[in-house]
C-alpha cells in the first residue's frame, strides 16, 4: 500500500468551511467599498451637473434682465394733466420701457415692472409687461387686463436696486437708492438678488443704459389722444 506524504494530503483536502467564510467576508467587504466609492462618485457627478445647470440658468435669467434694462427707452406719457417719464426707480421695484425679444412677441414698446411677488409658498422674481397704450396711464394703480406676468426665478427673498446718475446737468453723478429725476434716466442700474436657496449665487448686475437719455431729452412721447398734452 502506497501512503501519500503529509504535504500531499493537505493539498488534496481542499478548503475548510471557515476558510471559505473568511474569503467570502473579505470579498463582501471589498465589493461594499467598491460600490460605496462608485455611489459617492455618482452622487458627486450628479451634484456637479445640477450645479452647472443651475448656474447656466441663472446666467440666462441675469442676461435677459440685463438686456431688458440696458435697452430702456426714455418714454414720456402725456395727457391734459401731466407729462411724466415712464421710469420709476424704487429700492425694491423698477418700472421702465423697453422692447421684447422676438420669441416673446416683439414689436413695439412695452412697459415693464421687475419686482418680487409672494405666491404664498415662496417669493418669486416676477417681470410683468404690457404694450404701451396712449389711452392707459402707465402710472395707474390697477394692473391692465392685457398685462402679462412671467416668473423669472423662485426662492427669492428680496431684490435691491441702486441708480447712478446726476440730478441735474451741473450735478456730480452719484449712487442713490431711488431715482426721483423724471427728466432723464440714470446712467447705471445696479441690481442685487437675494435668494433663500443657498445654491443660487446671483451675480451683482451693474447695467449701463444704452439709450441717449443722458442728454436729458426724451426720445419718445406717448400722448393720450383723448386729451391735449400739458405745455
Amino acid at each position: 500500500m502506497i501512503r501519500q506524504k503529509p504535504c500531499l494530503q493537505r493539498m488534496n483536502r481542499g478548503f475548510t468551511l471557515v476558510e471559505i467564510m473568511i474569503a467570502l467576508t473579505l470579498l463582501s467587504m471589498l465589493l461594499l467599498l467598491l460600490f460605496g466609492s462608485l455611489h459617492t462618485a455618482s452622487r458627486s457627478w450628479q451634484s456637479g451637473t445640477r450645479k452647472t445647470e443651475q448656474n447656466d440658468e441663472l446666467r440666462v435669467i441675469a442676461g435677459f434682465i440685463r438686456r431688458q434694462i440696458a435697452q430702456s427707452i426714455p418714454l414720456e406719457w402725456a395727457n391734459r394733466e401731466e407729462v411724466r417719464m415712464v421710469f420709476q426707480g424704487e429700492h425694491n421695484e423698477l418700472t421702465f420701457t423697453s422692447t421684447l425679444p422676438a420669441y416673446r412677441g416683439g414689436g413695439g414698446l412695452y412697459i415693464m415692472t421687475l419686482k418680487v411677488v409672494d405666491s404664498g409658498s415662496s417669493k418669486q422674481l416676477d417681470l410683468s409687461y404690457r404694450r404701451a397704450d396712449p389711452a392707459i396711464s402707465p402710472f395707474a394703480a390697477d394692473a391692465p387686463v392685457n398685462q402679462t406676468s412671467v416668473l423669472l426665478a423662485d426662492n427669492i427673498d428680496a431684490i435691491e436696486f441702486a441708480y447712478y446718475g446726476r440730478a441735474g446737468p451741473e450735478d456730480t453723478p452719484k449712487w442713490v437708492d431711488e431715482w426721483p429725476h423724471e427728466g432723464m434716466l440714470p446712467r447705471l442700474v445696479r441690481l442685487k438678488i437675494h435668494s433663500s436657496d443657498p445654491g443660487q449665487n446671483w451675480p451683482v448686475l451693474d447695467i449701463a443704459i444704452q439709450s441717449m437719455s443722458i442728454t436729458e431729452h426724451p426720445q419718445v412721447i406717448l400722448q393720450d389722444q383723448h386729451d391735449s398734452p400739458v405745455t
